[in-house]
């Protein structure tokens, strides 16, 4: 049997984020009934809830858990089998493996995300050892620290919408294709327990002795979903495989791949967690400033008067750069006075992530970087969310290449 190492006693602890709003109590309460107390695991909640909310929240806890249930207060430290609760007003982070605690500070037009700011830190400090639950609530708080925790190998459990008493938060998460697992409160918690008992999620580079079991996945990806893995880094698969391995309670690759054999919805969820990419709006600030000072002016006017000016982004994922880099240049054009027709072409290898794309709807944590002026611009409101204006949209289109094993575009 292949198994990956099992001493987990010199390992720090699995830290758990869970995130609720309006109608969490149910959804945490539930959770926890269901969670084992000697997990080794680290649970930290974060309601976003008014600062005028009196929160009785660790007295009811702790009558649906064996674990102590303690209200935060700075510089706390984390210890396994214990949960923390943030009191209302108040916002957490993680610093040097200590949990900090501030007061909240309101700024007049800026959103109030005390979720999305705590799963951010948990994912920069603890990397792999992050776990995001979003559970019950309203609006879309959590849907921009999941992407912080996946794009640093965490993990990410959504409750299933139709189990939660609002279905904002949960929706919104799902919304970014990044959920490990969607489930009610209950079935979240056991997967919780399978991930503190599981090895570290993220292993060396394969072993000798690991390397056949995880070729098997591989050639099930390769014959199933005719996707060729050999050119992506052997360490990163094998991060991938065991994180799926985790959330499905599998210990033995051989299991995992008994797994795929039978269930072609986990043989889908293993290649989507592989090709799945974390982006961003305007994600590096400086490269689009240089872009538009150094570069795009003399691009632009160098180019054919009355050709479409075109650009080809290749791996777009769900379209957040693409949108980014056509917004960079519609402004230059404007700036230098030099207006033309925009085509962008925007490829990737992941169906599902263009679907979200070509939607070219996200929330307003997705647009959280955008200057306001811009999101006034190019952005309007549909629901709870925003959407890109159709004269944007329409200069973006979106399509299937892979660039690894597709020939380059040659006339765009």
């Amino acid at each position: 049997m292949t198994h990956l190492e099992a001493d987990r006693s010199d390992s720090p602890p699995t830290v758990v984020g869970l995130g609720a709003s309006a109608g969490g109590l149910e959804a945490l309460e539930a959770f926890f009934a269901r969670l084992p107390a000697d997990t080794g695991a680290v649970f930290v909640v974060v309601l976003h809830l008014s600062p005028d909310h009196d929160s009785l929240m660790p007295h009811l806890l702790s009558k649906h858990t064996g674990m102590p249930v303690t209200s935060l207060e700075h510089d706390m430290e984390m210890l396994p089998n214990n949960v923390y609760v943030l009191a209302p007003g108040r916002v957490v982070g993680v610093r040097e493996g200590r949990l900090t605690v501030e007061p909240q500070v309101r700024t007049r037009g800026q959103l109030n995300l005390p979720i999305d700011r705590f799963l951010s830190e948990l994912a920069r400090e603890l990397a792999e050892r992050a776990v995001a639950v979003i559970l019950s609530g309203t609006g879309s708080d959590g849907s921009r620290g999941v992407r912080e925790v996946k794009d640093r190998g965490g993990v990410v459990f959504v409750q299933d919408p139709r189990s939660a008493g609002f279905d904002g938060m949960p929706r919104s998460a799902i919304l970014t294709g990044l959920a490990d697992h969607i489930g009610d409160p209950a079935d979240l918690a056991g997967r919780i327990g399978n991930l503190s008992t599981f090895p570290p999620l993220v292993a060396e580079a394969a072993t000798p002795e690991r390397r056949p079991g995880v070729e098997a996945v591989l050639l099930r990806l390769r014959s199933e979903l005719q996707v060729d893995y050999k050119a992506y880094r052997t360490k990163m698969l094998t991060r991938r495989i065991e994180r799926r391995m985790a959330v499905t309670g599998m210990t033995t690759l051989e299991a995992y791949c008994d797994l795929l054999d039978r269930d072609a919805t986990e043989l889908r969820n293993l290649r989507q967690d592989i090709l799945i990419g974390v982006t961003s709006f305007f994600r590096d600030p400086a490269s689009y400033r240089v872009l538009a000072a150094e570069a795009l002016p003399g691009v632009i006017r160098a180019a054919e008067l009355h050709e479409p000016f075109r650009i080809w982004v290749p791996a777009c994922s769900s379209g957040q750069e693409a949108y980014s880099l056509a917004i960079q240049v519609t402004e230059t054009m404007e700036a230098i006075g030099w207006r033309r027709p925009l085509k962008v072409f925007a490829t990737d290898v992941n169906e599902l992530a263009l679907a979200r794309a070509s939607r070219a709807t996200y929330s307003p944590a997705d647009i959280v970087d955008v200057p306001p002026e811009l999101v006034a611009k190019y952005f309007e409101k549909r629901g709870q969310e925003l959407g890109v204006r159709s004269e944007l949209r329409e200069s973006v289109i979106f399509a299937s290449h892979n660039v690894i094993s597709d020939p380059p575009f040659t006339r765009m």
